[in-house]
């Protein structure tokens, strides 16, 4: 059977099994093992792989597969899915060890360079998310989310001219992307330049979001995004931040070139302060 149409057998089991609908799931689980009759043998234990990882057992789908590669010897493709199912049931470092003899099988296989970026970038290790990053690039020049992601990387570094260059070049591959257009207008912002982020932000979002600014306190700064329907209300919940002696619960801080910013948790990182020293959520929802 070719992939596409294993691939649409797995989501109807996605599907299935998602609806609790017994019979499905036993309907498609038979048209799955049919459909495998007769491949060899790598595709059936990738495809019973896959089964238990839709019937919610993925460690047990990764354990199938390093039986594989326990047989057949090394395989970028195994190693980058095992490190898949081992991440969606929780072990991270395994995962991370997965990805890496992926990237070692094949060096130019791009998916586990990125992979490995992207669990790095989570645990609080930038510098080591932008090394799987650059191994990415090297292997695909032309992959957007490579360019978004080492962006974001740069920027928890505070990288952020380079962050901006890396957004720009990812935008130019995804013209009219909403998600990299923000995140270059909001690098802009943490280096101060909040004239240029403004600029750059589409008409849509400074509707949505509205305008960067930001209130100061001697060296203590908050920078945030509001609509022009509540920048006063806003601006005084910044002011009220800066005023605090203890911040509310949640509420980062972050130093960087003699400013102390208070700011809103890393979105991809919470246990840090936020990349951009954005702190939008808190004058939105906290009033100290």
């Amino acid at each position: 059977m070719d992939e596409p149409n294993l691939r649409q057998r797995f989501e109807a089991l996605r599907t299935a099994i998602a609806a609790k609908d017994r019979s499905a799931v036993e309907s498609v689980l038979r048209e799955i093992d049919t459909a495998l009759e007769g491949t060899d043998p790598l595709t059936r234990a990738a495809a019973y792989a896959e089964v238990l990882m839709l019937r919610g057992r993925p460690l047990e789908a990764a354990q199938v597969l390093d039986d594989v590669l326990a047989v057949m010897g090394d395989d970028a493709r195994i190693h980058h899915q095992v490190g898949v199912y081992r991440e969606r049931g929780g072990q991270l470092e395994r995962a991370l060890n997965a990805y890496t003899r992926a990237t070692k099988a094949d060096p130019m296989f791009a998916p586990a360079w990125l992979a490995s970026g992207v669990l790095l970038d989570r645990d609080g290790r930038p510098d080591e998310a932008l090394l799987a990053y650059r191994g990415a690039m090297l292997a695909d020049p032309q992959h957007v989310d490579t360019w978004r992601n080492m962006g974001n990387a740069l920027a928890a570094l505070r990288r952020f001219d380079e962050a901006a260059s890396a957004y720009d070049t990812a935008l130019g591959l995804a013209v009219g992307d909403q998600t990299i257009a923000f995140l270059r207008a909001s690098a802009h912002a943490a280096m101060g330049d909040l004239e240029t982020a403004d600029r750059l932000l589409t008409e849509q979002m400074r509707l949505e979001l509205g305008r960067p600014m930001q209130e100061r306190l001697g060296d203590v700064v908050c920078r945030f995004f509001a609509p022009a329907s509540v920048e006063d209300e806003r601006r005084e919940r910044a002011r009220a931040l800066l005023r605090a002696e203890v911040l509310p619960e949640g509420v980062r801080t972050a130093e960087f070139d003699a400013v102390r910013y208070v700011c809103d948790p890393d979105p991809v990182a919470p246990d840090m302060a936020h990349r951009f020293f954005d702190a939008s959520t808190a004058v939105a929802t906290r009033s100290p």
